[in-house]
């Protein structure tokens, strides 16, 4: 690809962001999910954007794991041990970028308020979905067992949709919550989990199902592609296209992992720049999915609304 039509960044240890060139971008771009706050605050993060023509982005927040992955911050735990996750400053910068910045919220099964939080996710303007965390064995044998059934059925009342983050490849345990929630929009974060080809098959096997969608996120690390632009990952980006649709897939950088391997500019044009895919297609992975799913009309022209 010619450097003239890629835009560069220098990003150093304070977060301090070079735009080397610049080139206009006519895709609506949407990053499906960052860790805002964690290793990059707000101004950075909106001149990051900018440089690479990003033009809205959902923020997951958490900060860190501490104590064997079971308290995220910023948040608490409940005296059931559930976590109650708080993204303060999520909230807030879609209060201010309304246009710029949207989030979920990450919901613990066991959490004896997830009713109430529901609500509140629902009534937020800027909410746009719910997250479920199933990475433990006993979140895992739980998920199995039928025991996140309640976190669907105020998903569906509320007509949120899930971001479902489940280990080790086994999304084929979604199959029973697919089926009975059937106008459940279910998100399979980073291609279902799959760390292996095979992994990868189960999330395949499901397409039949409308409500469930892929997040298009980390395909280098499961495809094993360690260098731009991420030759692997392209027979099976068709291979999900085909079976799903372009309008079930949304792209995703989550640019706070692995950031020595991967850099966020690439992990946006080696899809952006494709010459293997349509310009349909572009148009819905890299922003018009996560516009239609997460309900988040594309901004008007101009300046963000409120920016002080």
């Amino acid at each position: 690809m010619d450097n003239r039509h890629r835009i560069r960044l220098k990003i150093n240890m304070t977060n301090n962001l070079t735009p080397l060139s610049e080139d206009p971008l006519p895709i609506d771009v949407v990053d499906s999910q960052i860790h805002l706050f964690r290793t990059m605050g707000l101004t950075n993060g909106l001149s990051a954007m900018d440089a690479l023509g990003i033009k809205s982005a959902v923020i997951d927040e958490y900060w860190l794991y501490k104590d064997g992955a079971r308290d995220v911050f910023p948040g608490y735990r409940l005296p059931n041990g559930a976590t109650r996750v708080i993204p303060f400053q999520a909230e807030l910068a879609s209060i201010k970028h309304p246009d710029r910045f949207s989030y979920v919220v990450r919901l613990d099964h066991r959490d004896p308020g997830m009713r109430s939080w529901m609500r509140i996710v629902s009534d937020s303007p800027n909410a746009r979905a719910i997250r479920l965390i199933v990475r433990t064995e006993d979140e895992l044998r739980a998920f199995a067992n039928g025991e996140y059934r309640d976190c669907f059925v105020e998903a569906s009342n509320a007509g949120l949709p899930i971001f479902l983050f489940i280990e080790n490849g086994n999304i084929e345990l979604s199959r029973l919550y697919l089926e009975e929630f059937s106008t459940v929009s279910v998100i399979a974060d980073h291609l279902g989990m799959a760390r292996k080809p095979g992994q990868f098959d189960n999330l395949i096997r499901l397409s039949n199902y409308g409500n469930l969608l892929v997040k298009w996120c980390h395909a280098e690390i499961t495809f094993g592609a360690r260098s731009f632009p991420f030759k692997e990952t392209h027979a099976p980006l068709r291979i999900a296209i085909d079976s799903f649709g372009a309008d079930r897939i949304m792209w995703a950088s989550d640019f706070t992992v692995r950031q020595q391997e991967y850099s966020w500019i690439d992990r946006l044009t080696y899809l952006r720049d494709a010459d293997f895919l349509t310009a349909q297609e572009k148009f819905w992975i890299l922003g018009g999915t996560a516009r239609k799913h997460l309900n988040w009309p594309a901004p008007k022209s101009g300046p963000d609304a409120a920016t002080s």
